[in-house]
């Protein structure tokens, strides 16, 4: 994944049911990312969300879409190159 979706993924993982974010998590409903990962996690992140809005279990609809803990592991492995903020991410999705 490239910086601009491992920015929106970490968003996805550790800011799921932050209020803050609503808005730019609402504009992934109209994204096509190329990444695989990243089309699983969006798709992870909704399910998390609908079932459970004060702690999405985001890793878990991961697994049970087809991802795997190296392909997650990658993704917040990177969490202390990224400043993660709601601007950021509408950035990236923009990008």
């Amino acid at each position: 994944m490239n910086a601009n979706e491992t920015i929106i993924g970490l968003a996805l993982i550790f800011h799921a049911s932050d209020d803050d974010f609503a808005e730019a998590f609402h504009r992934l409903s109209k994204f096509d990312p190329e990444s695989k990962t990243l089309s699983m996690l969006i798709d992870s992140h909704f399910r998390a969300v609908l079932s459970n809005t004060k702690d999405p279990d985001v890793i878990g609809e991961f697994l049970k879409a087809g991802g795997t803990f190296d392909e997650y592991s990658s993704i917040t492995e990177s969490v202390t190159d990224f400043i993660i903020t709601p601007s950021g991410v509408n950035g990236a999705i923009t990008r």
